[in-house]
């Protein structure tokens, strides 16, 4: 197996797993009851007190209507541990179809170390298909590691209404303001009424890591954008502020992350449309990396 193709893998790990953690989430989804009147006006006065949570659960009603959209994100994350400072930004825009089964088309742009990478992926029924961005040829991941990237980028993770879902307890927590038809809320979860959201957090985290570890979240704070006479989701900003103090295998370290996600499209994808190309791209051979199972 080349390095080319060892850097491209390892990119795809990367690019799951910014995936899975950006959208992750797990909770009901509600019924869209329309927008709420509220005392807001255009020059950016906060909502009516009490209308907070009645608007956040429109808002997650019309997002759980989605049946399809495109994002764009950028990722940025800052992490310094032992003295070493290690800067990361990823730029990802997708086209994705979550019903009647997950499709998605990702363009993604990794730059860490000075060094920057373009990735084009689809997920499909048909497979997971990815170009190799040294060589400009497509290759076909085999079905262990299509199963594998599904576990972490499911329907679920890649639905917003579950992150929002995650956030209804804390609904009138938010701190609500209109302007230009757009409502912007905003939640800095600090404190001990916010101890099981960041609980369910560190969760993630651990989930991701795949151990248990001894991390603190020290900030976490939301900002997502609507569209007033619509209650359509436009963009989402989540900063957190994690450290983890130092152990016998590994030095102290801290991370600050701040992702942000910008939705359109919405119901506007009907079908994710694979290139002839890489429909006909020979499936790659996991078994030539050292430690994954031979593919069969």
């Amino acid at each position: 197996m080349s390095i080319k193709v060892r850097k491209m893998l390892l990119l795809l790990v990367l690019v799951v797993a910014i995936v899975s953690l950006t959208a992750c989430g797990e909770g009901e989804q509600a019924t869209s009851t329309g927008t709420p009147e509220t005392t807001s006006t255009s020059s950016g006065n906060s909502t009516a007190p009490g209308n907070e949570k009645e608007l956040f659960v429109a808002v997650l009603g019309e997002a759980s209507n989605l049946d399809s959209f495109s994002i764009t994100m950028t990722a940025e994350s800052q992490m310094e541990s032992d003295g070493v400072n290690m800067d990361n930004i990823t730029e990802s825009a997708m086209d994705i179809v979550l019903k009647p089964e997950i499709a998605f088309k990702q363009l993604t742009s990794v730059e860490a170390e000075g060094q920057k990478q373009n990735i084009e992926s689809y997920f499909t029924a048909d497979g997971f298909f990815m170009k190799d961005p040294t060589s400009d040829s497509w290759v076909k991941l085999p079905n262990e590691f299509k199963e594998l990237a599904f576990q972490s980028v499911d329907q679920q993770a890649l639905d917003p209404s579950a992150q929002l879902a995650e956030l209804l307890d804390y609904a009138d927590q938010f701190h609500v303001i209109e302007q230009d038809g757009i409502y912007t809320f905003t939640l800095k979860a600090q404190g001990e009424a916010f101890s099981d959201l960041i609980q369910e957090k560190l969760d993630e985290q651990e989930s991701a890591w795949g151990q248990t570890i001894d991390m603190e979240i020290k900030a976490l704070e939301y900002t997502v954008q609507v569209e007033k006479k619509s209650n359509k989701l436009l963009a989402m900003d989540i900063y957190m502020d994690m450290s983890m103090p130092e152990s016998e295998s590994t030095p102290a370290m801290s991370v600050k992350s701040k992702i942000n996600m910008n939705y359109s499209n919405h119901n506007g994808i009907k079908e994710i449309v694979v290139p002839e190309a890489a429909a006909n791209a020979e499936e790659l051979d996991l078994g030539a990396l050292s430690g994954l199972p031979q593919s069969q």
